[in-house]
């Protein structure tokens, strides 16, 4: 096992841990958006971590030891995707709220007209 693999290894050995820790899901869908900045920005530091490391003796990893890092990489684009589309949908919801707003208010001014009419 090359230098690089086990250096992976024991990045994904530390975000399983470091989730483990903070109480975060391993599913990045069952996480919240909160939960999800704070892994990303784990798994980004393990991925600095990782690159660092490989720059220093890139001429000595093959195409398969370069392999290893793809399930990081991966996560890391999955984890900004869900964070993505939250925002997207939360900033729709937030659209629907303000419209929902207005109608409540619209719904206050005539309970207002129909009691000031009862009175």
């Amino acid at each position: 096992m090359s230098t690089l693999q086990i250096s992976a290894k024991s990045s994904l050995e530390r975000l399983a841990r470091k989730r483990l820790r903070e109480r975060r899901p391993k599913d990045i869908q069952d996480m919240s958006v909160e939960q999800l900045m704070e892994e990303k920005t784990a798994v980004k530091r393990e991925l600095a971590h990782l690159k660092t490391q490989f720059k220093e003796s890139s001429n000595l990893y093959t195409p398969e030891d370069k392999e290893i890092m793809r399930e990081l990489y991966s996560r890391y684009c999955d984890i900004k995707s869900c964070i993505e589309s939250r925002m997207d949908s939360s900033s729709s919801l937030r659209m629907s709220t303000d419209e929902i707003r207005v109608s409540n208010s619209e719904l206050e001014q005539l309970r207002f007209k129909v009691y000031s009419t009862l009175f």
